[in-house]
């Protein structure tokens, strides 16, 4: 039922955080869709949870949405609801929240964009909705901007990100991983995603990240 989507997300085929959580999600309402019993269901779901939770086990955001909705789904299995009705319930739960991701990516790209002029040339990594976001205001706002990208080997998301990037009318150049120290000189900022931040502020990224981190530093990059 879902190891197309499940081997997706453990090998980043699917390389964003956010759509990682939200095709993650969509299984959860597609087991008790298809269940034809309500013990079939639960039993399918805890699999579900045990294989998303070992492929992708960094993704914070993927383990507090499968909680929220583990949380909701106990809940309407204590006050009686049958398969069809749990399965309605999720659909709904999934659709809000498809749109708190989208209003807090929309915050987080208006709020990074703030922080740009006309001029900039920023560096990011890997692949990032948040960050396609937020370039994508920048643009909006009619800020002429360069950017840099990294491969972000082995996975090679860079390349992804950088064609995206490219059509969206940006400057672009890929660079190797390598090559960053090199042309930190000539960037002003840099802006990365990532699958999870902590309570001290350390930052759960792509493999990488804390070398561009140090470079910028080294460098006095914002």
């Amino acid at each position: 039922m879902w190891e197309r989507v499940v081997k997706a997300i453990a090998e980043y085929e699917i390389y964003s955080s956010t759509d990682a959580v939200l095709e993650a999600l969509e299984l959860f309402c597609k087991v008790f869709e298809e269940a034809r019993s309500l013990e079939e269901g639960l039993k399918l779901l805890y699999r579900l949870v045990e294989e998303l939770v070992e492929v992708r086990p960094t993704s914070v955001m993927l383990i507090n949405m499968m909680r929220r909705l583990l949380r909701a789904i106990r809940h309407m299995v204590i006050t009686g609801l049958d398969t069809r009705d749990i399965a309605t319930s999720l659909r709904r739960e999934l659709n809000s929240i498809r749109r708190e991701l989208e209003a807090a990516i929309g915050v987080a790209a208006s709020l990074g964009a703030r922080r740009v002029s006309s001029g900039d040339t920023i560096l990011t990594c890997s692949y990032s909705r948040t960050v396609l976001a937020f370039f994508s205001r920048v643009v909006e706002e009619g800020k002429d901007v360069e950017v840099y990208v990294t491969e972000s080997r082995p996975g090679g998301e860079g390349v992804a990100m950088a064609l995206k990037l490219s059509d969206m009318g940006l400057e672009t150049t890929l660079i190797v991983d390598s090559a960053v120290r090199f042309f930190m000189k000539d960037v002003d900022k840099v802006v990365v995603g990532a699958e999870a931040i902590a309570a001290n502020g350390a930052v759960v990224n792509k493999v990488g990240t804390s070398m561009i981190a140090l470079a910028a530093h080294e460098a006095r990059v914002r």
